[in-house]
């Protein structure tokens, strides 16, 4: 799937994210986080959700995944006090708030 939002396009097949036209490197766990809340942009994606998508369930300390978000919106550009991308549901989860286009049917230029 290939996703645009903001000045990024993520090809979540590939595992590829580029912004502002460059290659952006994420810890494959981080990826992971950005793919889940990106695919689901529509909706409110719960953190039992993120923690059986991301570790298969098993018990991770809660700051974790505070730790994935927070790095995924330093890669991104975004700021949890005025989210663009991520907004945080405190206690409950995060909701990718960007304007979201699914590009993997229309041809792309070669990044």
């Amino acid at each position: 799937m290939i996703l645009e939002f903001e000045n990024c396009v993520l090809n979540s097949d590939t595992r590829v994210l580029w912004r502002n036209g460059w290659p952006v490197q994420l810890q494959p766990k981080v990826m992971d986080l950005l793919i889940v809340l990106a695919e689901n942009h529509a909706r409110f994606v719960s953190k039992s959700e993120l923690y059986a998508r991301l570790w298969g369930g098993a018990h991770v300390a809660n700051a974790s995944l505070l730790r994935l978000v927070r790095e995924l919106r330093r890669a991104l550009g975004d700021d949890g006090v005025n989210p663009r991308l991520i907004r945080t549901l405190h206690s409950r989860g995060y909701h990718f708030i960007a304007d979201v286009r699914d590009r993997s049917a229309a041809p792309m230029a070669l990044q």
